[in-house]
Order: C-alpha cells, then sequence, then structure tokens
C-alpha cells in the first residue's frame, strides 16, 4: 500500500484553511519541516504523526493510506489474491498497526544487512522489557 502522506497532510492542511505557516506554530515545528513533508522530502517521526493525526481529528490510517488503492485492496475481488496465510496476516498486520505500517515504510530501501541488524535490536529490545 502506497503511503500518501504527503498528499493527505496537504489536503487535510487545506480543509481546515491553513496555511503551512500556520500549521507549523499549531505543531511546533519550523515552517520547513512542513513544506518539507508535504513535498514528500521528510516524513515525520510516529510520535509526530500521531500529534497531526489528533490535531486534524483523522485516523493514522487516512493520514498515511492512500484512499483508492485501500478501497480496491478492500473489495472482495482483491481478496482472492490473498489466499496464502502468512501474506494475508502480514497485510492485516500493516492494516491495523500504524507503526508497522511505518516500520515497513522506512525499511523498503534497506539492504539485507539493515534488516538483520534492525531484527537483532528489535528482538535485544524485547527481551529486556519485563512482563
Amino acid at each position: 500500500m502506497a503511503i500518501k502522506f504527503n498528499e493527505n497532510l496537504k489536503k487535510a492542511r487545506k480543509s481546515k484553511g491553513l496555511t503551512q505557516k500556520a500549521l507549523s506554530e499549531k505543531l511546533g515545528v519550523a515552517l520547513s519541516t512542513v513544506a518539507m513533508w508535504e513535498t514528500g522530502s521528510r516524513q515525520p517521526d510516529y510520535q509526530m504523526l500521531n500529534r497531526i493525526a489528533d490535531f486534524f481529528g483523522i485516523s493514522f490510517d487516512d493520514l498515511l493510506e492512500d484512499k483508492e488503492e485501500k478501497e480496491a485492496l478492500d473489495s472482495d475481488e482483491i481478496y482472492v489474491a490473498y489466499e496464502d496465510d502468512e501474506v494475508f496476516s502480514i497485510r492485516e498486520l500493516l492494516r491495523t498497526r500504524p507503526e508497522m505500517k511505518m516500520l515497513f515504510s522506512v525499511s523498503k530501501n534497506a539492504t539485507k544487512e539493515d534488516i538483520e541488524r534492525t531484527v537483532a535490536i528489535i528482538e535485544a529490545l524485547k527481551g529486556s522489557v519485563p512482563e
């Protein structure tokens, strides 16, 4: 699923009648940061994405997803392509957990070694969390 954050942010901002400067002031970030988000040259971190979604009163998914692609994936005829349980469960995980979607998004261009190191870090962190 394509990440359309930059386009969705711009639409949300304009629907509220805000300039980039006004939005930057509301969020407490530099004007250039908002401009880079809207051009797609930068993405906010997870916490800022939550702040932005809260500010506009929209879901995390509405902020990130390509709505046309989501509608196509949610249609019954598309599910035939996802008969494999593992692929389906991964798709559901990405659809329902925004942090997993973000992790996948930032790892698309990672090397195999980058991913292996990241997995090792996550496993180490999981092991250090008291239950």
